[in-house]
């Protein structure tokens, strides 16, 4: 991930490590400047994802330790002596023992936590409110009925489908389905739709198209559980109770 100090305008990486976060001044593209590292809260993982709001970097790690949320000041960046050096965590969420992905609405304040473990949310989505990013407080769960929801897209839904205008929609890929949700009553989210697309294995990175009128998906693992080349799946999902699966690239 990176980061723009909106202050020096200096230019910083974010780099998840097995066990830390280690941050990298890339402003001088030819001369960078290893900075430090944030260590893991507890436990090493292979999987480390992180997101920023503003100044505040949001991190989390798929393991079995008692990890749960770092919250990380980004202005710490500005002035570090004698790098590199050991950063520690602002402050720390443990709502959730562990978690495999973030997806941040910037516009609502939300976190998404992806396949959270150790909590109500039971390998479905944690909702954390971050409008005050250091003071994060549970909000809600959801998906947690399906497989293991991996990965997902939240947004506050301005696209063609005018029953959902201003709702706050997720699009979300796991082991063995696709789905939408209306998440914009945290306590009481409601899927929209839930589908399913030819060979598939888990259903892990997407995006949707700038008109909202398509998502593009990626299956983490059709290549090695049916033996194909990478594909990158297509959906039409102008109307969002009715998703169509139109094929893969």
């Amino acid at each position: 991930w990176g980061w723009t100090d909106p202050l020096t305008g200096r230019d910083y990486v974010l780099f998840g490590l097995t066990n830390a976060t280690a941050f990298i001044d890339i402003t001088n593209r030819e001369d960078p400047v290893y900075l430090g590292q944030l260590p893991s809260h507890q436990g090493v993982s292979q999987y480390r994802d992180m997101v920023v709001s503003g100044n505040t970097l949001f991190v989390v790690a798929d393991t079995p330790a008692q990890h749960g949320l770092q919250m990380f000041d980004l202005t710490q960046l500005r002035n570090v002596p004698n790098p590199p050096v050991i950063f520690a965590e602002t402050t720390h969420y443990a709502g959730f023992v562990a978690g495999h992905s973030l997806w941040m609405n910037e516009a609502t304040g939300f976190l998404y936590v992806f396949r959270s473990v150790g909590d109500a949310c039971q390998n479905g989505v944690h909702v954390v409110n971050v409008q005050n990013p250091l003071q994060p407080t549970f909000a809600g769960c959801f998906g947690q009925t399906d497989t293991p929801l991996s990965t997902g897209e939240c947004l506050v839904y301005d696209g063609p489908d005018h029953d959902y205008h201003g709702h706050e929609i997720c699009f979300v890929g796991s082991d063995d389905n696709v789905s939408i949700f209306d998440v914009t009553d945290k306590s009481q989210p409601v899927q929209v739709a839930d589908f399913t697309y030819p060979g598939i294995a888990r259903a892990h990175q997407g995006d949707l198209t700038a008109d909202l009128q398509y998502w593009l998906l990626g299956d983490m693992m059709d290549e090695h559980h049916n033996g194909t080349n990478t594909r990158t799946f297509a959906f039409d999902i102008r109307d969002l109770d009715n998703p169509v699966v139109l094929g893969y690239f």
